[in-house]
């Protein structure tokens, strides 16, 4: 076995400085990207009953979806959303089967999805607050509420937890498509209607 002769002054200074110029490379991409919120209702596919579903916005920000941290430093980037959000969201309750069904509606009213991430000792810790009410109609211009959650989900990791808390957006949403299911089929009206 053959030994490498030890590094040269300048050398081991070369080497120094690529590393230094690769480690704020890498940085500066990190920074670069753009946060971006992606729903996938795959889980969702066969769930829901209803056959149309409508949402209104009422989130005091409508432009960002909260932060998370990227790059080597953890900065702070705004989650942002390509397209329209409600519709997004709608689909996830939204049945793939209209033809098949009688007619089953209902609307969402979104009052906050946010995410945050932030950086404690070791780990990563990322939350998720989501609050929303869920009406079904029954009658032309009367609903009932049929479900609300107003929840805050909360995870942490060692390692980078940016991708995990992404996706965690559409996995709690697909648990709320299955809860709404069950609630559907057993909600008998009380009266109240709006």
């Amino acid at each position: 076995m053959k030994l490498l002769p030890p590094l040269t002054l300048l050398e081991f200074i070369k080497c120094y400085l690529i590393f230094i110029f690769l480690f704020f490379f890498d940085a500066t991409i990190s920074q670069a990207q753009e946060s971006t919120l992606i729903l996938s209702n795959k889980c969702a596919k066969g769930i829901s009953s209803f056959t149309k579903v409508s949402g209104i916005d009422r989130r005091l920000t409508k432009k960002t979806f909260g932060f998370v941290q990227t790059g080597i430093f953890n900065e702070n980037s705004p989650v942002n959303f390509k397209g329209d959000f409600i519709e997004g969201l709608c689909n996830f309750f939204q049945s793939k089967e209209v033809g098949l069904t009688p007619e089953n509606e209902i609307s969402i009213i979104l009052y906050d999805l946010s995410l945050s991430e932030k950086a404690e000792e070791m780990w990563d810790v990322g939350s998720l607050k989501l609050t929303m009410r869920i009406f079904k109609k029954y009658e032309e211009n009367k609903y009932e509420e049929l479900y609300a959650i107003d929840s805050v989900y909360r995870m942490k990791s060692s390692t980078d937890l940016t991708k995990k808390l992404l996706k965690s957006v559409s996995e709690h949403l697909c648990e709320v498509a299955v809860e709404l299911k069950k609630v559907d089929n057993l909600h008998t009206r009380n009266g109240t209607s709006y």
